[in-house]
């Protein structure tokens, strides 16, 4: 498990049972996580029986009350087969930039180049705001 200061930084390397997915719904101190189709081959080696693309994992408890786990949020999640919780949360992805050349990074969450600018949409002619208040 790593050390609170390692919180938010990606570690050397993943272990087996280990994934990076995506938080879909918080259920208090446990959170359904969706899995990339890239790991779904890492969590059927720990859990056989597993269908779907969702999870129910908990918070670590030396995370819990100290760290902010937002929905769609990236996480590392060690997986376990104990029950209806199938891992617990170990890592949190603050920054995916910081992450996308780290090796099992999931290629289906690589930060998508933005464009910033504020160009706003073509506005309509005289004419047609003259036709729009004629009605």
């Amino acid at each position: 498990m790593a050390k609170t200061d390692d919180i938010g930084y990606p570690p050397d390397q993943l272990n087996d049972d280990e994934i990076i997915a995506k938080v879909k719904q918080n259920r208090g101190s446990t959170f359904d996580i969706e899995i990339p189709e890239s790991h779904i081959p890492r969590v059927t080696k720990v859990l056989p029986s597993f269908t779907g693309n969702t999870l129910l994992v908990a918070l670590s408890p030396k995370l819990r009350n100290k760290f902010f786990v937002r929905r769609n949020g990236l996480v590392v999640a060690v997986l376990e087969d104990t029950g209806k919780v199938k891992g617990e949360i170990i890592n949190i992805v603050a920054d995916p930039r910081q992450w996308k050349n780290f090796p099992e990074f999931p290629p289906e969450y690589n930060v998508a180049k933005t464009d910033n600018s504020l160009e706003l949409p073509p506005s309509l002619s005289d004419e047609e705001e003259e036709e729009e208040d004629e009605f």
